[in-house]
Order: C-alpha cells, then structure tokens, then sequence
C-alpha cells in the first residue's frame, strides 16, 4: 500500500505540474500555432473555402497571432498573466479546437448544389432598359447580371448578343442543366447561389460531367428571367471550355 501511494502522490503532483504549465504557456503556444495555421491555409489556398476576404488580411492576422503567442511565451509571468489562477480552464481549449479546425480539418468548398437559389434577389433591380449597354466582344459577366439584364421587359438590345460566363454545371431532376456560381459576401455562412439554364441546341454539353467548372460563351435571351421560371433565364450555348475549379465570387447585391 505504501508503493501504491507513491505512485499515486508522484502522479498527481506530476498531473498538477503538467495542467499548470499548459493554463500558463499553453494559450500562447496555440496563438503561435493559429498564426501558423493562418499562413499556411493561405499558402495552400485552403482559407478560399471559407472567407472572401483578400490573402493579406488573412496573413497579417496569422503574424499577429504569431506575434502575440511569442510575446505571450517571453513576457514575465507577473506582467502578463499575475495569478495562474486568473486564466479560465477553458481558454485554451477554445483556442486548440480552433487550431484543430485550421490546421486539420480542411472543409471543401460548397458546392452550386448545397446553396440555396438566390436568383429572386435580382429581381428588383428594375427595368434592364435603363442599364447601360454591354461592351462590344464578348465580354465575361458574372450570373448574377446576366440574370438581371434578363428582366422583363426586355432589353432588345441584348437579343442575341453574346457573352461569357463562368460557373459549375448541374443537372436537375428534369434533366435541365443549368451553370452555376457560388457568390459570399464575408464567408461561407452567408453563401447564395446564382443560377442560369442552358439551352444547349449543339449538344456542347454532352460529355460534360456535374460538376465541371466551365467558362461558356452563350447567347442571351433577354426576358426570360421571370417568376414562373422561378427568375432563372435562359441561355442558348454556343462554345464552353473546362476550367478549373474556381473561388466563390463576391457578392455584390
């Protein structure tokens, strides 16, 4: 019995020791490891799955995490932290579920088919008549103004005029395939999805697979975005060419 309370008092002590050293450098060791996390999602280009915000916010965050963990580490335990006591439990823990969610958990993308349809937002942006014309070429526009320009009445102006869009290509149960595009307007949380049918007379799309990104030349058919046709317009493709996978766009409405 009295090597069973050896063991026991050396492990408790030792137990004690470790949790005290973990509530006093442990939060700053998680900064300095968050930074890291920071920097590295933007390095490999994982931070697009999340947020819209620009690669430099995000890296001048992670030095700053970086930062502050290392200041945390060297500064004297009476200026930066008094009592052991006067850090809740859980502070590092809250910390070291967020590094765990940066530097392991790496969410993928949403995709056009997880978002909800945002096209209705579109549709009070009033007469396409009062716009300014598209330029000349082919210019590339994002869904969202191709479906505005769409309203009714319609621009005749636009009859077939062409331009280029770029989205992700599904297929609904009625075998419509429409090109999709996922839009943010801080992160992932507030995603919509803008959406477009394709006319496909040529048969361009038929060894295109769900879920291929495309940059698709089409030609517009203004007044087709309409409530029965839940203000998803029309279409006709002309040319598409694979591309590859792309960040959300940012939302501008």
């Amino acid at each position: 019995m009295h090597g069973v309370s050896i063991y026991y008092y050396c492990g408790r002590n030792l137990g004690v020791a470790v949790m005290k050293y973990y509530r006093r450098y442990g939060s700053s060791i998680l900064l300095v490891l968050l930074g890291v996390g920071l920097c590295r999602a933007v390095w490999l280009g994982e931070y697009q799955a999340w947020v819209s915000l620009p690669p430099l916010a995000l890296i001048l965050s992670g030095i700053g995490l970086f930062a502050l963990g290392i200041f945390l580490l060297l500064a004297p335990t009476e200026s930066c932290c008094g009592d052991n006591h006067s850090i809740p439990w859980y502070t590092p823990w809250m910390i070291g579920s967020l590094c765990t969610v940066v530097m392991i958990i790496s969410p993928p993308m949403l995709s056009a088919t997880m978002v909800p349809t945002a096209n209705y937002a579109v549709a009070t942006m009033g007469n396409p008549n009062t716009w300014e014309t598209i330029g000349t070429g082919t210019p590339e526009l994002p869904l969202f103004e191709v479906i505005a320009r769409s309203l009714k009445p319609a621009d005749l102006r636009l009859q077939g005029r062409q331009v280029r869009i770029k989205g992700q290509i599904s297929t609904t149960s009625q075998n419509v395939r429409l090109l999709s595009r996922v839009t943010v307007t801080c992160c992932a949380a507030d995603a919509r999805v803008y959406r477009v049918e394709l006319d496909d007379p040529l048969k361009h799309l038929h060894d295109i697979h769900d879920g291929q990104w495309l940059m698709s030349t089409v030609r517009l058919q203004p007044g087709t975005t309409t409530e029965k046709r839940e203000w998803i317009p029309l279409v006709t493709v002309v040319d598409v060419e694979p591309v590859e996978i792309q960040p959300y766009d940012k939302n501008k409405l």
